[in-house]
């Protein structure tokens, strides 16, 4: 079953769902191939805390994330990217594939992706992308807190 079109098709939202040859396994690669700013990319990683995964979607754009910063946000003293092996575990997706919706999980969401009309990021499958509006990105996920502007 595919979760993330699921997702996409109950929620009624205008999305755009772009298959490609190429596995586009980083922001860097996405902007090239999609020739679009690399802002626009929106990767998506899984971190452990204290109050179990989150996911985190965020700007291509941002050089690094501040993890103490991102921890105390949201009330957690733990925070680390979750484990390649136990990714598949915990989300059925593999890393490089991790999609932005359908995950059933809290989100952090990077509010640098919403000076863009779309962005582009996981849709589960290694050559698919999902185009969509950051504004109804956010509106999909349980978001329980932003990454500010600064980097």
């Amino acid at each position: 079953m595919d979760i993330v079109k699921s997702a996409l098709e109950s929620s009624g939202v205008e999305y755009e769902l772009i298959h490609h040859e190429q596995h586009l396994c980083s922001a860097a690669a996405g902007a090239a191939f999609f020739g679009i700013d690399p802002g626009q990319t929106a990767p998506t990683l899984i971190a452990e805390t204290d109050h179990g995964y989150v996911s985190i979607i965020f700007s291509g754009s941002r050089s690094h994330l501040d993890f103490k910063q991102t921890a105390a946000s949201i009330g957690s003293a733990k925070f680390q990217l979750a484990k390649r092996n136990k990714l598949r575990e915990i989300t059925s997706f593999d890393a490089g594939d991790m999609p932005m919706v359908g995950l059933n999980m809290p989100v952090l969401f990077d509010k640098r992706l919403f000076q863009y009309s779309f962005v582009y990021g996981g849709s589960g499958l290694a050559n698919r992308t999902l185009k969509i509006s950051p504004i109804l990105l956010a509106r999909l996920n349980h978001v329980i807190a932003y990454l500010e502007d600064d980097d």
